[in-house]
């Protein structure tokens, strides 16, 4: 095998362990394809290859990128000019005659963090377009902002965009192509056409599932492209459905239906066909609607790939097909995964709080070990910030938040005995102590009373952007890890939710532009610096539904970039009044939220994502509340491939799971 000699160590032993049979070529690596072959790239993390021969042979493509780099997408323009998007590293592009990719970044678009780190990374490109006939323009969006530019990317300029649509989360990018307009798709909102300094909502005819009389989501939009006729083409990231628009003040109608779930990650009108990339395949759809496999453009795509490999990126150079971008896999799963991480898999856990634990201790693991269950979740801090094990932490004392302890050691060792894993509870921003503390001064403000802020009634909030805040629960974390504790698991790790929120003040967020959920990430990354032992985090079940991230902070896709486990609580009775009702009875519906909430979260957070859901053990909103509610929830989460899941009640009162297991 012959090896161009600008490819570093690094890469050929990434490249040699991927076990990909191929022979480089020797071309020369300043211009790509011809007018005989199809250029095909091939994206892996830190990693761009490229073969000028439909795939035969490849080289390395990777000069000028960063050394280590997630890739998200390969788009290319007219002039087949490229441009490569990736989750924290950037957008990057390279002309035909360039010798490596440069950096065209928004100046802007650098991740906020509140800690000093050696280098900076950007925000997740979360989607790009460039003009069809004027390839100077350029929209590049990373996840709630979007940039414009009218210089090839030498200069950008960012959209005002309205607080509605920051609430949102851009997925898709498209310049009309008889315009200057750009068609912006949204994780939940549906779609808006920006034209000039205004935005509208450009959404009549997509479907939105209603989540309760007042909210509904519309399905993500995972690609958007121009079509000939002057309207416009989209595709659906979870349903798999197709849609298209006549005229940019039309209605959306649906053109074609792949089998739900798949992802439509790549959509393009080529001479009045429609070609598409779903599932990690290529489909050419008929104007009757029909999909087929596209079997030359297919054959390619699987002669190209490799164990490792995250996209397929065709270009035609005699147009006889459009240019696709092809996902393979979620870029996390490009990842091996870490050895303690391995440790939180196949935990089936109860939930017990400090009282049953103190009371009922040997029955609750009698009642786990008669359920088949091997992991315990104790609280350790509680929903005021109690604390109940032995601290150190002169914080915690001098605030008044230790309790009584537990026999920690004592508790540990019982479980342990009986290979029952210990998980320890931690809320992190609700904590009636450090809030009433010091003058309030980490208590989230209320900017009508200038007082500090309170929502629902008991919920006392702290401030997610306190470095103080953060370092307490952080350091009270690690002292659980040394008692012994084989997990932490944090909870409320959001901003509030319910009440005057449009009230809230943030005294301590120091960058105005900071997005929510780098706040939360921030607090993680801490954490993960500080801890071993494996960290899980709980979200919202409806979190893991569509990628969301700045209403309360919680991205599902970023959690799961720096925690091990994601336990979304997916309580069929916490869901919407109306969400889901007309597409399952009530037997069916516990069975259906459980399944779709762990099917959704793993393609947004990639297969190999530890997915650990809590499921309902209460009755509440429950009209088929029995052992079978029970048994239908466990069913779900193991066929959609969690990786166990946690009973939550609250008293600790588990004889229905144990009449529901006994069956």
């Amino acid at each position: 095998m012959q090896i161009k000699k600008h490819i570093s160590k690094k890469r050929i032993l990434i490249f040699t362990l991927f076990a990909f049979p191929i022979l480089f070529s020797n071309c020369s690596g300043a211009a790509f394809g011809s007018s005989r072959n199809i250029t095909v790239l091939q994206v892996s993390e830190n990693s761009v290859f490229i073969s000028k021969n439909s795939g035969n042979t490849f080289e390395d493509f990777s000069d000028g990128l960063p050394n280590k780099f997630f890739p998200l997408r390969i788009t290319a323009d007219r002039a087949h000019t490229l441009y490569l998007s990736t989750y924290s590293s950037g957008l990057y592009k390279r002309e035909k005659e360039d010798a490596q990719w440069h950096n065209i970044s928004p100046a802007a678009s650098f991740e906020r963090t509140m800690y000093q780190t050696p280098f900076k990374r950007f925000r997740k490109i979360s989607a790009f377009a460039v003009h069809p006939h004027n390839t100077s323009r350029l929209a590049v969006a990373t996840k709630h902002a979007v940039y414009f530019s009218s210089s090839s990317g030498l200069n950008w300029k960012e959209f005002s965009v309205p607080p509605l649509l920051r609430k949102h989360y851009i997925t898709s990018l498209a310049f009309s192509g008889t315009s200057d307009a750009l068609l912006a798709g949204t994780s939940y909102g549906g779609v808006f056409l920006i034209r000039g300094n205004s935005m509208i909502s450009l959404s009549s005819g997509l479907p939105a599932e209603k989540y309760s009389r007042t909210l509904s989501f519309y399905d993500e939009c995972g690609a958007i492209t121009a079509s000939a006729n002057g309207g416009a083409l989209m595709g659906m990231s979870f349903s798999g459905n197709l849609f298209s628009i006549g005229a940019l003040s039309g209605q959306w109608k649906k053109k074609a239906a792949f089998k739900s779930p798949i992802e439509i990650h790549d959509i393009a009108d080529h001479k009045g066909t429609v070609f598409a990339s779903a599932g990690g395949l290529i489909y050419e759809i008929t104007g009757q609607g029909e999909t087929h496999l596209h079997k030359e453009l297919n054959a390619i795509l699987q002669q190209s790939l490799h164990p490792h490999t995250i996209g397929i990126f065709l270009i035609t150079h005699n147009d006889a097909y459009p240019p696709l971008f092809v996902r393979i896999r979620h870029p996390f799963d490009a990842r091996p995964i870490p050895p303690n991480r391995k440790n939180a898999s196949g935990k089936n856990a109860l939930y017990a709080n400090p009282h049953v634990i103190r009371k009922n201790l040997d029955s609750l693991i009698a009642t786990a070990e008669f359920c088949k269950m091997n992991a315990l979740v104790i609280d350790m801090k509680d929903d005021f910030g109690a604390i109940f094990f032995p601290t150190q932490n002169t914080t915690a004392k001098q605030i008044g938040a230790c309790r009584k302890p537990l026999d920690v050691k004592l508790i540990l060792s019982k479980l342990h005995a009986k290979n029952i894993y210990a998980i320890a509870r931690m809320v992190v921003f609700k904590d009636k102590y450090l809030y009433r503390a010091f003058g309030n001064a980490f208590a989230v403000a209320d900017s009508a009373t200038g007082k500090s802020w309170m929502g629902n009634a008991g919920e006392f909030w702290l401030d997610p952007h306190s470095k103080f805040v953060h370092e307490y629960v952080v350091s009270l974390a690690y002292e659980l890890e040394q008692l012994g504790f084989d997990e932490i698991q944090f909870d409320y790790l959001r901003f509030p939710s319910d009440g005057p929120i449009e009230r809230c003040r943030f005294r301590h967020r120091t960058d105005t532009s900071m997005f929510k959920s780098e706040a939360i990430i921030d607090f993680l990354r801490l954490a993960k610096k500080t801890i071993s032992v494996p960290i899980s985090v709980d979200v919202y079940g409806i979190t893991g539904w569509y990628h969301f991230g700045n209403r309360i902070g919680q991205d599902f896709e970023a959690i799961a970039e720096h925690a091990d486990v994601l336990c979304p609580m997916v309580y069929p009775s916490h869901f919407g009044t109306t969400f889901y009702r007309t597409r399952a009875s009530r037997d069916r519906l516990p069975d259906l939220l459980v399944s779709e909430s762990i099917a959704r979260a793993k393609m947004i957070a990639g297969k190999n994502a530890f997915i650990r859901p809590y499921l309902q053990a209460f009755n509440l909103l429950s009209p088929t509340w029995g052992p079978d509610y029970i048994l239908i929830q466990i069913r779900a989460a193991e066929n959609t491939g969690a990786c166990g899941y946690s009973f939550w009640n609250a008293r600790g009162e588990y004889e229905m799971v144990m009449r529901a297991l006994k069956k």
